[in-house]
């Protein structure tokens, strides 16, 4: 089967990750990323460590669905307490930054009203300096805003933290994944390759067209002892042909989910708010990744809502896009 030619399976899900929690926009940009590892995933952990029992109570509860209670079982604590000791000692700068952000709101919350501030300059805290520029706000207070671009270009966009979990999906049924950290386990490969590497849209492009197993192998990274998962995330049955473009007359108007809408014409094809769904098994019927063409020429994001703006499914259909329209605002 080493030799055989095989296909990426179509429901194993690629799940964005930044340190090791579930990626979304606030832990993409680089201003609010360091923030929410130092104020809320550090915060989440440690009560888990302290009391894991109490967080297994409380996700059992359907009143406390969507708190912030880890779910994972009290015996995994020690990993938590591993992944704790991990993001300290590897982004100390996400530290430096949520520190220097403090004493800067403390800086200008003492300046006096209407003063200049070019005084206050030579104070901005060492991780800030090049990164922010003063200013009042509209309401004549004290105030500053980051140079956001430079800021990519910085520590604090840290691709090290980005990562990404595999694993099969076979029904509707999935963990709330906003209060807890995605471990890996025995049914999963954690692939350590930051989301623009050319490496993930090959693999991608392997749902499509067949490669050895020893080419899944290089581009995931497996250990020999995970073998036999990895041949669990791979078929040798041919995908469904590619979804035709639409050539009929007028438009056509297809419904994938909450804001999701695939718009085409014979000339065009737009995606709104892409949160697509995997092929498996379903007593509901709904459209999948499959049924979307093999070119999207717009995608049009309305707003920064999780459920608008997902990039997991980004990333899986990015190899497709031709431009991602993001209305213009304040």
């Amino acid at each position: 089967m080493d030799k055989m030619e095989l296909y990426f399976r179509q429901n194993v899900v690629l799940e964005p990750l930044f340190c090791r929690w579930y990626a979304w926009w606030y832990l993409i940009s680089p201003v609010t990323a360091p923030l929410y590892v130092v104020h809320q995933h550090l915060k989440n952990m440690r009560s888990f460590v302290a009391n894991p029992r109490l967080h297994a109570a409380a996700v059992s509860s359907p009143e406390l669905i969507g708190g912030s209670y880890v779910n994972l079982p009290p015996d995994r604590a020690p990993e938590v307490q591993a992944l704790i000791d991990h993001t300290t000692k590897s982004h100390p700068q996400f530290f430096a930054f949520a520190e220097a952000l403090k004493a800067l709101s403390t800086l200008l919350s003492n300046h006096p009203a209407g003063m200049s501030l070019a005084e206050c300059y030579p104070k901005i805290p060492a991780p800030l300096r090049g990164y922010v520029e003063l200013t009042y706000d509209l309401d004549n207070r004290p105030s500053f805003r980051f140079i956001e671009p430079l800021l990519y270009r910085s520590p604090y966009y840290d691709e090290t933290a980005q990562s990404f979990l595999l694993w099969r999906i076979d029904s509707d049924d999935r963990d709330f994944i906003f209060s807890t950290p995605r471990l890996p386990g025995p049914e999963s490969i954690e692939l350590a390759r930051p989301f623009r590497d050319p490496a993930i849209d090959e693999l991608i492009s392997l749902r499509a067209t067949k490669a050895p197993f020893s080419r899944f192998e290089e581009l995931l990274g497996t250990r020999p002892e995970q073998a036999d998962l990895l041949r669990s995330f791979l078929t040798e049955e041919a995908p469904r042909a590619p979804c035709p473009r639409y050539d009929g007359d007028g438009v056509r108007v297809r419904y994938f989910g909450h804001a999701c809408v695939l718009i085409e014409s014979k000339e065009i094809a737009v995606l709104t708010d892409p949160v697509v769904s995997h092929p498996y098994a379903a007593e509901l019927q709904r459209y999948t990744l499959e049924d979307l063409p093999e070119k999207i020429d717009y995608v049009i994001l309305t707003h920064t809502h999780p459920d608008h703006l997902m990039f997991e499914t980004l990333l899986q259909i990015r190899a497709r896009i031709g431009t991602i329209i993001v209305p213009r605002n304040n």
